[in-house]
């Protein structure tokens, strides 16, 4: 029985052991980075980029969004939700920029869940992209002498992705809230600065913009700042 279980303890060693040796035997970068190559991995409906550190899987179908950021050294995923790419205004009125809808849990994600998510209508939809050498964003001044052999550009791969503003019928029906003006027919347009009855006084005003207009010796009702009358 002793031998038995010297046997047994002797082998979870060299299992141990051998398990250690693998789990470092991946080229460091830092020493090594040869092996390392930024790449987009195309595919029907799913783009992957990966430069053998980390990657990022994006589905494209139905609309574009994020549902793999990994750690390829550790295998540690880091994302938990999968949300819309970006979020922007644009003349009072928010948009989501691609992502997916109806994941049950955000505390976690289950490769099982994603095939099951939906586009929201109401979001800027995915319509195309291009994958290209990276390009120079701006001049960049080197004032340091490490500086001046470093790449510019910095080497890799650069990925485009393309949205469409969605059609007004669908904002209308989010939950979400959208200005006032929206979906309202306007029924009058003048040139205030153009049109004014004689009757009114002009004072440019030195302190805001805002305050502008007096009629009658009385202010106009046009919204003014605090303090600056």
């Amino acid at each position: 029985m002793k031998n038995q279980s010297r046997i047994i303890k002797g082998t979870f060693l060299i299992a141990s052991l051998i398990f250690s040796i693998n789990a470092f035997s991946q080229t460091d970068w830092l020493l090594d980075n040869t092996s390392y190559k930024a790449k987009v991995i195309e595919s029907r409906n799913q783009l992957e980029l990966n430069n053998g550190l980390v990657n990022r899987i994006i589905k494209i179908s139905p609309n574009a969004a994020t549902i793999g950021l990994n750690n390829l050294y550790s295998g540690e995923s880091y994302l938990r939700g999968v949300k819309p790419e970006a979020e922007i205004t644009l003349n009072g009125i928010n948009y989501e920029v691609g992502g997916l809808k109806g994941q049950p849990n955000y505390a976690f994600l289950k490769e099982e869940w994603i095939d099951d998510l939906t586009s929201s209508p109401s979001a800027m939809q995915f319509k195309g992209y291009e994958v290209s050498e990276t390009k120079v964003p701006f001049e960049w001044a080197r004032v340091r002498p490490s500086d001046e052999d470093a790449d510019w550009p910095p080497k890799g791969v650069h990925l485009r992705l393309d949205f469409e503003l969605p059609e007004p019928s669908s904002i209308l029906a989010t939950e979400r809230p959208i200005p006032s003006f929206l979906g309202r027919k306007k029924l009058f347009a003048t040139d205030f600065n153009q049109d004014l009855d004689e009757n009114w006084k002009v004072i440019n005003s030195t302190s805001h913009p805002r305050s502008s207009f007096e009629n009658e010796g009385k202010l106009g009702e046009i919204y003014t700042p605090q303090n600056t009358v």
